[in-house]
C-alpha cells in the first residue's frame, strides 16, 4: 500500500476523526476517511486498534484511534484545489507554497510502527480478554481482600494514587477509598486498572 506512491501530509480540522454510525460487525470510519474516499483520493490514516472492556455492558468494544491526530496522508494527488475542498481538510503541509513530498523511508517507518503497535496491542488485548473471562467474583475477592492497598495504573484519571480496598463487585470492579484533596473518596474501578501494593 505504501510503496511506489508520492505521499503528502494533510492537516485535518475539528471533527475529522469523529466516527460515523455503523453496525456492530462493521468497521466505523471517521469523517475524514469517508470524505476523502468519496472524493476519490487515495489516503493512509495510521491507526491504533484497541479492544476496550465496557464496564456497564460487559462487552468488549473495538475502537480505532489515530496514531498522528490531526494528520492524514494522501497519495499521487493531481487536483490540489479539489483536495483542499474536501470536508475536514484544513491545509496541505508544504514549503514556499508547494506541497511537501514525504520521503518514502519515513512512510515505511510509519507503516512499520503502525503494524508493530497493533500487533503488540492485539497480544495484550488477547491476554486481557482471557483474564476477564477467567476472573470470577470469588477469585476477585481473594485477589483484592478488604483492607488491602492498591495503586491505580497509568492511563487512569487518578493514576498513581494509593487507596484501601473496601469491597469487590460482581461487575469485575473493586471499590476502594482514595485520599483526593484531603477527603477519603470512594471509587469503583476495574480490577485490571489496579496493582496490589505490598
Amino acid at each position: 500500500m505504501i510503496a511506489d506512491r508520492d505521499w503528502y501530509a494533510v492537516q485535518t480540522g475539528a471533527g475529522a476523526y469523529r466516527l460515523h454510525k455503523c453496525d456492530d460487525d462493521e468497521i466505523c470510519l471517521t469523517n475524514i476517511e469517508i470524505a476523502l474516499g468519496r472524493s476519490g483520493f487515495e489516503f493512509y490514516l495510521p491507526i491504533e486498534r484497541r479492544i476496550i472492556f465496557h464496564h456497564r455492558t460487559k462487552k468488549l468494544i473495538r475502537k480505532r484511534f489515530p496514531l498522528l491526530p490531526g494528520y492524514v496522508f494522501v497519495a499521487n494527488v493531481s487536483n490540489w484545489p479539489a483536495l483542499c475542498d474536501v470536508d475536514g481538510v484544513v491545509s496541505v503541509l508544504g514549503t514556499c507554497g508547494a506541497p511537501l513530498k514525504i520521503p518514502m523511508t519515513d512512510m515505511a517507518r510509519l507503516d512499520h510502527a503502525e503494524a508493530t503497535i497493533n500487533e503488540e496491542i492485539e497480544q495484550a488485548q488477547a491476554r486481557l480478554e482471557m483474564s476477564h473471562r477467567r476472573m470470577t467474583s470469588r477469585r476477585l475477592a481473594r485477589m483484592f481482600p478488604p483492607g488491602s492497598s492498591v495503586c491505580v495504573k497509568t492511563g487512569h484519571i487518578i493514576a498513581g494514587l494509593v487507596g484501601k480496598v473496601t469491597a469487590t463487585t460482581g461487575r469485575k470492579t473493586v471499590r476502594a477509598t482514595f485520599d483526593i484533596l484531603g477527603d477519603m473518596v470512594p471509587v469503583e474501578i476495574a480490577f485490571d486498572e489496579l496493582d496490589l501494593v505490598a
